[in-house]
């Protein structure tokens, strides 16, 4: 296996960004339990993504590391219900899942990730947060096939994780607002 020595700069700008995830929770639960759990899977996940970003390989061991934080915040979270996390685990993953097995659309680590990110936000938020990562990563391939050659391959957990992110601030206002578009 290939390595990848991430120069001091890279370092920095990863604990940096992991940092500031880290402590996104604690603006919307506040010092709590909770807040921490879920503060080491943003966080965690943002390191998933700046490794996968410079180095296109998602490692199962933080995948591991998430599912434990994952099931952590589902012990120590009242608001979300264990059919709603396995719902969420399923929604995203199993269609992934077909789509790899049938064209190769995906790696099997970007399966197992939505299953385990899926679990933690539940069926909803996932459903955003996979929204909002297909939006940013259809995007990008479109202005990365303007300026480079096709047919290059793109890592899919930076996605992912600013998907998660973005669900997990506001995908409860999108939902809420979603639903009162649809039943008034």
């Amino acid at each position: 296996m290939e390595s990848k020595v991430f120069s001091k700069t890279q370092k920095i700008i990863i604990v940096i960004i992991a940092a500031a995830v880290f402590v996104l929770p604690f603006f919307f639960k506040g010092a709590s339990l909770e807040a921490v759990t879920d503060g080491v899977f943003l966080a965690v996940l943002a390191l998933q993504a700046a490794i996968d970003a410079l180095t296109m390989k998602i490692y199962r061991g933080l995948n591991l590391l998430l599912l434990v934080a994952a099931v952590l915040s589902a012990l120590v979270t009242s608001s979300l219900h264990l059919p709603e996390r396995l719902i969420g685990a399923a929604i995203v993953s199993l269609p992934m899942l077909a789509l790899s097995v049938m064209i190769g659309a995906f790696g099997m680590g970007d399966v197992k990730l939505c299953a385990v990110i899926g679990f933690f936000l539940g069926w909803q938020k996932m459903l955003a947060a996979f929204f909002f990562a297909v939006m940013v990563a259809g995007i990008t391939a479109a202005i990365a096939r303007l300026l480079r050659k096709n047919g290059e391959r793109m890592p899919f957990v930076p996605y992912l994780a600013f998907g998660t992110a973005a669900a997990y601030a506001v995908g409860g206002y999108l939902i809420e607002a979603y639903t009162v578009l649809l039943f008034g």
